[in-house]
This record gives C-alpha cells, structure tokens and sequence, in this order.
C-alpha cells in the first residue's frame, strides 16, 4: 500500500507538502495542490486519520534533526531538551538524512514540530532540506534570511572578547580560528576584524591563523608578533594552551589570551581563561520559544533571534579580577 513519501515522490514535492494539502493549514499553490492529488488518485493512498485530526491533538513529542554531534551540539541539545521538558514535552532526535521520515511522523501526528540543529560547517543540501520544510520548524545555530532563527551572538561577542583585550593596551591582538567553510567561524573572525577598526588598528593578515599551530610558528618570527590572542572556539583554545606550554610561551606574560568557549572547562585551565561563555540553556529556551509560536499560530514566523555571551573575566587575559562583564 501506497504511503505518503510515495505520494510526494510520484508528485515532485517534498512530504511536508502533501500533509499540508491534505490538512489545509497552510496555503499551497493550486497546481500544487492538483498535483498532488493526482498523484494520490494514481496511487489509492489513504491519509492517516491521525494525522487529518493533528490541529485537534498534541502528542508532547518535538522532532530534531542534527548531524552527527560535537561537545557544542551536545551542549545545545541539552539547552533544547531542558526547554522542551518545562513544557512537557518530549525530545525525537534524528540525522539530517533522515529528514523524510521525521515529516512523515508529522503527518502521522506523532510529532508536532521540527528543529533544525544546523552544523557550523553548512552543507548545501540543509539549505534545500530546511527551506523546503513545510511543518512549524525553528533553525538553531545559523541565521538564514526570511526563517525562524536562533543562535549565539558570536558577532558582538568576539567584538567584546577583542574589545576587553584592548582595554589592557594591547594593539597587536591575533585572531586564531580561520576557517572559511564554517560560517560561525567567518563571523567570529568579522566580529574581531570590527572590532580592531573601530579603535583604529588595521589587523595584519600574519596576525590572522587557521590553527594554534600556524598561529604560534608564524607569530614567533614576526618582527611586530601580536601581544594578545583571540581564540574562537573550544578546539582552539585547548590547542593553544597545549603547544604554549610546549613551546614555552607564557599566559598571560608572553600573550594575552580571551577565548570564545565554555565557562565549566575554561575556569580550570592554568591560568584560567577569560571566556565569552556560550548561553546554551538561553539559546535552547529561545528556540523553543520560537518553535512554539509556529506550532500554535501555523504561520510562518520569520524572526531571527540573536543571543549576547556572557565575558567572564580571569586570569589569561592579564587581569586578576574573576567577574562577570
């Protein structure tokens, strides 16, 4: 018997389409709709009762499709989950290649809404998977134009971090991070290039590393070698304090370092990081939030919602107070 991930494939849409024009909670074209069910007729499919009667039921489950996880995208989902709970609800986690079987349990009515955990390095097939998506969703961790959106601010935090470290008199701050394929990473690098121009530095390229590595082995022979580093994530920061040690360079006394990171591992490394911590459990919060709103209203709800880090001040930076800025 014919299902419904039948009906879209002999009709050229995607799932979520054929559940809307059998529900008719959101406008679809007409020649859409005549395709569709052509392609119903064609096959004898029979819609799943439960799914026709979901605007008069809920089934406390919401759906997540994530690639394969890091330490962040733990951290995110356990922020998600938090937030889902204190609403009773439940979490289905799933792989973005399984995306098709995630929107057929929405039309079978055993899921009511979707988020997209989006990876920092961005494949072009989320982009078609996400804005072809016609259930209530929220996109976690990237912003896309015209979408329901959460994420860190990692624009205004990497400014802040780099800010702070010219606050301590430093003009050569180096940047370490460089990585053009994950879009988290080209904003915090744009984060730490507004920064250095709006107090009137112009950052030198040598002073700007994929790697702790490179970083290291350049600035050492560099006759103007930066004085303070901006590292933008977890990966970088345990590198950098790592081949530091090794290579004999000192923190704070030979460079002074604030990292964009996590403030539960960060406060134990020696000496403790100056951190922009990452709102996990706010991101988590807002997301549900947003994915709520969709769910009740059926509507497309485009904002974009941007979450501040949180600077914790410590040692790495050069300065002895332990506060929160």
């Amino acid at each position: 018997m014919a299902d419904i991930k039948d009906v879209a494939r002999e009709a050229g849409v995607s799932v979520s389409t054929v559940s809307y024009v059998l529900s008719r909670k959101r406008p679809i074209s007409e020649a859409t709709r005549k395709r569709v069910k052509l392609a119903i007729q064609r096959l004898g499919y029979r819609p799943d009762a439960r799914g026709r009667s979901l605007g008069a039921m809920r089934t406390g489950v919401v759906g997540l499709i994530a690639p394969p996880f890091s330490y962040f995208a733990t951290l995110l989902l356990w922020g998600i989950d938090q937030a889902l709970r204190a609403k009773g609800y439940r979490l289905l986690l799933t792989h973005g290649n399984e995306e098709d079987d995630l929107f057929s349990l929405y039309e079978k009515g055993q899921v009511d809404g979707v988020i997209f955990l989006v990876p920092g390095v961005f494949e072009g097939r989320w982009v078609g998977q996400i804005q072809g998506c016609d259930v209530p969703f929220v996109v976690v961790n990237r912003i896309i134009s015209g979408l329901p959106c959460v994420r860190t601010d990692y624009l205004g935090g990497t400014a802040e971090g780099v800010t702070h470290l010219i606050g301590h008199g430093h003009r050569r701050i180096g940047f370490v991070g460089d990585d053009p394929k994950n879009i988290s990473q080209v904003v915090h690098l744009e984060g730490y290039r507004q920064a250095l121009r709006r107090h009137g530095i112009e950052p030198d390229p040598a002073w700007i590393a994929a790697e702790s590595d490179e970083a290291l082995s350049r600035w050492a022979s560099h006759p103007e070698s930066p004085t303070a580093a901006f590292l933008a994530g977890e990966q970088h920061i345990f590198s950098f304090y790592c081949l530091s040690r090794e290579r004999g360079v000192r923190i704070p006394e030979g460079v002074a370092v604030v990292g964009f990171g996590d403030d539960l591992y960060d406060a134990a490394l020696s000496p403790p990081l100056t951190t922009l911590v990452q709102p996990y459990r706010a991101v988590g919060a807002e997301a549900v939030s947003l994915l709520f709103e969709n769910m009740e209203n059926m509507s497309d709800i485009s904002r974009e919602v941007q979450i501040p880090a949180r600077l914790v001040v410590r040692e790495s930076c050069g300065s002895h107070a332990s506060s929160g800025g």
